[in-house]
């Protein structure tokens, strides 16, 4: 009788810096999405980035994750970056995604997407959400099966609002 050990690692937790732009303009292109593309000029935050009209959200947001009204009313789309690593990938069998959104994202590991949810079939810096994400339904996380090998790791986030 074999037994299997399930370890469970967290690679990018609530805490993680990540850099945030709210682009005016698609000068970025898919450039952004590179691994060695250098975004030291985008603000610094940690995990959990958006904007809140009222307080609906405001258990969710990391330092600085707040973005107010540097996104609401100026662009529906906000990039944001963040690095990990894999000390040994072989390890891997499977990798998820846990994300929280209100109302859409895009979700690129290393230049591939990954994931998406309520995402228009052409994506431009301005894009915003196909559909609604309830409130209640933005605070749980969703589970994404997004199992890929890598040792370097880049996650490109596009939030649509």
């Amino acid at each position: 009788r074999q037994r299997q050990l399930c370890i469970r690692d967290s690679f990018i937790g609530p805490q993680q810096e990540v850099k945030v732009l709210v682009p005016a303009n698609d000068l970025l292109g898919d450039n952004w999405l590179t691994i060695d593309f250098r975004d030291e000029d985008w603000q610094s935050a940690q995990m959990g980035i958006g904007y809140d009209e009222n307080t609906t959200y405001s258990n969710e947001f990391g330092g600085n994750g707040n973005l107010g009204g540097a996104l609401n009313g100026v662009n529906n789309s906000v990039y944001i970056r963040t690095n990990f690593n894999v000390d040994d990938p072989a390890s891997i069998t499977e990798l998820i995604l846990k994300m929280k959104y209100d109302d859409g994202f895009v979700a690129y590991l290393n230049d591939t997407l990954i994931a998406d949810a309520n995402a228009p079939g052409g994506l431009s810096w301005n894009s915003e959400a196909t559909t609604d994400h309830s409130d209640n339904e933005a605070v749980v996380f969703q589970e994404f099966n997004i199992s890929y090998g890598c040792t370097k790791c880049q996650l490109c986030i596009v939030q649509l609002c």
